[in-house]
């Protein structure tokens, strides 16, 4: 199962996160979406900043999308891309 940790579209576009979706869909591929924000606050930060802080802490990475294959930390969109086109991925 691919867990996909990103911004929902309703709140902020974000092109990788959508992207990550959109391959996932398209190769068929089982994966669930967390939306990482609710809404856009006041100082233009749509996050929910403790589950954020926590995704940071356990990846290091600070871009969105932040994609798990099982319990692994994969990466990003063009890791999921790229692990996709390789056949690491089915």
């Amino acid at each position: 199962m691919i867990k996909i940790y990103g911004f929902d579209e309703k709140v902020y576009k974000c092109v990788p996160c959508l992207n990550a979706k959109r391959l996932c869909s398209a190769k068929k591929l089982d994966f669930e979406f967390y939306s990482v924000a609710d809404f856009i606050g006041d100082d233009g930060v749509p996050v929910k900043k403790e589950f954020v802080d926590d995704l940071v802490k356990q990846t290091g990475q600070r871009s969105m999308p932040i994609i798990f294959v099982g319990d692994e930390f994969l990466g990003g969109f063009e890791d999921l891309r790229k692990a996709v086109a390789e056949g690491k991925i089915k």
